[in-house]
This record gives C-alpha cells, structure tokens and sequence, in this order.
C-alpha cells in the first residue's frame, strides 16, 4: 500500500472522526477531517489528492441523497465508504467511483481499514491505474 494515502473522513461526531484518525495514522494514512457538508463541499472544491472518503451522510447540512450526490461529483471517481446505519446512500455509485458500505458500530474500524486497503489496492493495480 502507498504510504501517506489521504484519507477524509467526514462525520458529524468528533469522537469517531478523532478515534478513526487515530486507527489510520497508525497504518501511515494522512488524514484530513470535516464535520459538517459545508467543510466537506469546500474540500472537495480544492485542488488536492484524496484517496478514499469515509463519511456518515447523516451529517449537519447534507439534505438527502441529491444534494450529497452534487458533492460527490466535484470529485466523480474517488472512492467512497459510507460509514453508516443504513445502505441507502450506495446507490450513489457510477461506473467511475466506487462505493462500498460499513455499518457504523463499535467495531467497524477494522471493516473500515480492511474497505480502505481494498480500494487504495485496487486503484493500485496495473489495471486500474495509480492512485492520483
């Protein structure tokens, strides 16, 4: 895996983003965190690699699935875990990013690093490309 991936990480509780940031920056991932759709739309905006984006969508300022799907277009081939209680938002996936999906619960960080390894591997691989 590359070192220093950037992984964002998008969640309204600061508790979770922080513990979250503490499980990958121990595997040698940079992390950058937002915590609401307003801090996440401008990040998307900036020029910048990120690898993978973990988010909740159940974030302060996300109105539903259309308005999280404008966001996610600024960037329309970064993959995405949605780090939640409910599958709904995976249809948000095009043949260009891929989507996965881990159920938020007191032991979904390692589910999160295993989708996270997965993704950076894939995106890796000769036939996928390098991670830009």
């Amino acid at each position: 895996m590359a070192p220093q991936s950037i992984i964002l990480i998008a969640d309204r509780n600061p508790r979770i983003r922080e513990f979250i940031q503490r499980e990958l920056k121990a595997q040698s991932h940079q992390v950058i965190m937002v915590e609401n759709a307003e801090q996440l739309g401008e990040l998307m905006e900036r020029a910048g690699r990120v690898d993978v984006l973990v988010i909740d969508p159940d974030m302060p300022g996300l109105n539903g699935a259309t308005h999280l799907n404008r966001v996610l277009l600024r960037r329309p081939t970064l993959p995405v875990i949605f780090h939640c209680l409910a599958s709904d938002y995976c249809t948000l996936a095009t043949p260009e990013r891929e989507v996965v999906f881990v159920e938020k619960s007191g032991q979904s960080v390692d589910a999160l690093k295993q989708q996270i390894w997965f993704l950076l591997m894939r995106r890796q691989s000769p036939d996928q490309g390098a991670v830009v």
